[in-house]
């Protein structure tokens, strides 16, 4: 397990990550994914998160980078009820660890429809990474992806974290709300590292603003997806991400490597 920590956490202890694991509810359409990997292992991505299709027909193009496969599946863009379907994994640790990954992840809405049965997945999943000498992940959003400002408290997200770090965790994806002192707090009650998300599409100087603010406030890096992979250059924002998770940059000096 150590050596694959090592895959995706650099020695600094921190990762800057391509969530590219949305295929099959149809965000990707348009996007070459081969292209898109390409871009982010020119760029210096430490690790990529795909779902097990894209990595199964991407090897040469992830190359040494770290792999993260996402264990569960949305239902397809067109499919129906697709926010009432049980919790449940799509694929086996066993099978990811002979594969190759070096963790798996998974969704873990605490307060969510089936909270008792995403936390039961989640314990379940960290014990199997165990078992077979993988990391574990876990999404810790409250109520999934509610665009409920009630949601994202302060008080609910330190709960979140602290449920995810109590299952066992290897490190946790999670959205950054709050300031940088206020988000620390909760962060530091944390015993598994926190990678942050993108918190939706935005502009460039906004998006790293965010990634900046989460580092001061304690955070090891990020797991982020459209903010990187829509981007007009990929290369170029993993670099600029690369300056403030790795070298500690601000965003100005951070800027320089993008060329809209």
């Amino acid at each position: 397990m150590k050596r694959r920590h090592y895959n995706i956490f650099q020695e600094d202890g921190k990762a800057v990550v391509l969530a590219f694991d949305h295929g099959r509810d149809g965000r990707e359409m348009g996007v070459n994914e081969t292209e898109v990997i390409k871009a982010a292992r020119r760029g210096g991505a430490d690790a990529i998160l795909v779902s097990y299709g894209t990595a199964k027909y991407n090897k040469e193009a992830i190359g040494n980078m770290g792999l993260i496969i996402r264990l569960d599946t949305t239902p397809s863009a067109i499919g129906k009820n697709k926010e009432k379907n049980v919790p449940d994994i799509s694929y086996q640790v066993e099978d990811m660890a002979r594969f190759g990954a070096d963790a798996c992840i998974v969704m873990g809405f605490p307060s969510g429809d089936f909270d008792y049965e995403m936390t039961r997945l989640v314990a379940h999943v960290v014990t199997e990474c165990d078992k077979y000498g993988i990391l574990s992940a876990a999404e810790m959003l409250p109520n999934g992806f509610s665009s409920d400002p009630e949601d994202r408290t302060l008080e609910k997200m330190g709960i979140a974290l602290r449920n995810g770090s109590a299952l066992g965790c290897d490190f946790i994806k999670t959205d950054y709300v709050g300031t940088p002192e206020e988000y620390k707090a909760l962060v530091d009650t944390c015993a598994a590292p926190v990678l942050v998300l993108g918190n939706g599409k935005t502009d460039e100087r906004t998006f790293l603003q965010t990634i900046r603010n989460a580092m001061d406030a304690g955070c090891k890096g990020l797991i982020c997806g459209k903010n990187i992979w829509q981007c007009k250059d990929i290369e170029g924002m993993l670099r600029a991400l690369n300056k403030i998770v790795h070298e500690d940059a601000g965003v100005d000096e951070a800027m320089k490597e993008l060329h809209l």
